[in-house]
């Protein structure tokens, strides 16, 4: 589903117009990556949560030169979907 299609349905789900809707969504996103770049985890209840997570450092392997590389430590964003979710799908 595209974000287009998320805001048409919200809109047709809740009466308000898909301008409206399309706003509060931007808004949500930016609030949401706003925490998640400061460390925060976000839960929504009934959906999942979001939370930060460092992948350490490692080595791997490039096959086609047949090589060792360092694959560099990074930060990620880890979902975890909620109980009663994974119970309906």
């Amino acid at each position: 589903m595209t974000k287009k299609e998320l805001v048409k349905k919200a809109s047709l789900s809740t009466g308000i117009e898909e301008k409206e809707c399309s706003a509060v969504l931007e808004a949500m996103l930016m609030v949401s990556k706003d925490a998640l770049i400061q460390g925060k985890r976000i839960t929504l209840r009934g959906f999942g949560t979001f939370n930060v997570i460092t992948r350490k450092a490692k080595i791997g392997q490039n096959i086609s030169k047949g090589i060792s590389i360092e694959i560099p430590e990074k930060k990620t964003v880890k979902f975890v979907v909620s109980k009663l979710l994974k119970s309906r799908l």
